[in-house]
């Protein structure tokens, strides 16, 4: 039987391609003399001097879009001319030919280069973390992914040191010593497990200790003073931090639902029927304490906390709360948040220092605290003196004090007659009255009653007259 001319010619070329394939083999060093940008490739060859040899390599196991160098031996060397990639994975084929599948030749990763140190080495420094960085070189740099080995000790000649590994630029070591140097080297690994030299990136030292020996007294405050919280000895029976929040609304700390409860309980505060109360803007905070594990502390129940809070006056007297209202610094308390029902209850130990222009309270425990006080239409602490008037005393006018800025004031007799109708208008707070009627009688002996009224409260008092007022 004869073959056709094309399938016989097909034939002979396979024939040809096998036997030069024959003449190709794998290595058993295949890779040799790799670095960061180049590799040599070495292969078994028993080709005749003349048979041109393909090595390939690339990064990508299918071979897309190959390196290819021609050669009459092995071995050659990628990345004399073009360097190659750190730290990348390359795989390699041979062939007699310079197209269709080579002999696999396996595979090898080029060596990483340096990591580089910048100007930023350490950040987020605190009494027992810190944060190392670094960058991945120079000229080349090694590709995202490359795995970095960091070294921290407290020994400059790292005898003990602690090793964290990343495939970032930046690693926190936590759990550190305060008030301690700390030196820090940094080197990279290739795919294969091959390291750099290490890298110093230089020192730092931690803070000191922030945490309170567990019995012991402290007291925190505000940057500009204006919240200031002592915390007596044997309060807390573990190692503790004081934490501070001069704006719980939108900073908590104990958790997300603070803003919401104070603005709830601000509410209730504001809308109390019998005696409402007006928060000081701006004057609401959050203290609470942490062990070294950041879990909040409660305080012992046999010891209260101290917590004292400032307020703006021009005149220590009176508060300015906005919208032309103002409080009466004397009727000034600190509140607590009561975070079960979203109530701020009042501190009953509040103690007002008008010259300071501070309020002073103790408390069972920590919490958010907040300084809130009547507004000028309250008339809960207004009052009439002297009572009962003698004028053979020498008295000669009765003075109505704690008004409220805007107030009318009747006075009546004891059978209920209107006897005289008296004005505050000048926002002292007082009123000074000469005892006459609305004719510009004086009034005679006898019992009388007064009405104060302002905007939104009433107060009603008896005024006793004893002797003539006429004179002494």
């Amino acid at each position: 039987m004869r073959l056709k001319k094309a399938t016989l010619i097909f034939l002979l070329g396979f024939l040809a391609t096998a036997t030069a394939w024959s003449c190709v083999d794998v290595s058993t060093a295949t890779f040799f003399n790799v670095t960061s940008q180049t590799l040599s490739l070495n292969w078994t060859s028993s080709c005749s001097t003349t048979t041109i040899q393909y090595s390939e390599i690339d990064d990508d196991a299918g071979f897309s879009n190959p390196w290819q160098q021609t050669s009459f031996s092995p071995p050659v060397v990628f990345g004399s001319t073009t360097p190659l990639n750190p730290d990348t994975l390359y795989f390699a084929r041979i062939s007699t030919v310079s197209f269709g599948e080579g002999l696999p030749l396996g595979s090898t990763a080029t060596l990483a280069v340096n990591p580089a140190v910048g100007a930023e080495s350490f950040s987020q420094v605190s009494s027992h973390s810190f944060t190392v960085h670094w960058s991945s070189g120079t000229d080349p740099w090694n590709p995202p992914g490359t795995l970095y080995d960091v070294d921290v000790s407290s020994d400059a000649g790292y005898g003990f040191a602690v090793r964290l590994s990343t495939v970032g630029l930046e690693i926190p070591f936590l759990n550190q010593a305060a008030d301690t140097v700390y030196h820090a080297r940094v080197r990279a690994v290739n795919q294969l497990g091959t390291a750099t030299s290490f890298v110093d990136v230089g020192s730092t030292r931690t803070a000191p200790n922030p945490f309170v020996p567990a019995g012991s007294s402290t007291t925190v405050q505000s940057p500009d003073g204006a919240v200031v919280v002592h915390v007596p000895p044997d309060t807390f029976a573990e190692d503790f931090i004081l934490v501070l929040s001069t704006d719980p609304l939108q900073a908590p700390i104990a958790h997300p639902d603070i803003p919401t409860q104070i603005d709830d309980a601000s509410i209730k505060l504001e809308n109390n029927g019998e005696v409402p109360r007006t928060l000081v803007p701006d004057v609401v905070t959050e203290v609470r304490a942490e062990n070294i594990a950041g879990t909040l502390l409660d305080t012992d129940p046999t010891v209260s906390v101290i917590v004292t809070l400032a307020y703006e006056s021009s005149d220590g007297e009176k508060v300015d709360v906005g919208q032309g209202r103002s409080l009466r610094a004397p009727t000034l308390a600190i509140y607590r948040l009561n975070e079960t029902k979203n109530l701020w209850v009042r501190l009953p130990t509040s103690r007002v220092d008008t010259t300071a222009r501070t309020v002073s309270a103790s408390a069972t425990d920590m919490g958010v605290f907040a300084l809130a006080g009547h507004s000028d239409t309250s008339l809960e602490t207004a009052y009439a003196y002297p009572v009962p008037f003698r004028p053979k005393r020498g008295d000669r006018t009765i003075t109505f004090g704690d008004l409220a800025e805007q107030a009318t004031i009747r006075i009546f007799s004891a059978s209920g007659r209107w006897i005289q109708t008296l004005e505050e208008t000048d926002g002292d707070g007082e009123l000074v009255w000469d005892v006459t009627d609305a004719d510009g009688d004086r009034l005679s002996s006898g019992v009388y009653y007064f009405l104060i009224e302002s905007s939104a409260d009433k107060k009603r008092g008896k005024l006793v007259v004893v002797g003539s007022s006429d004179g002494p």
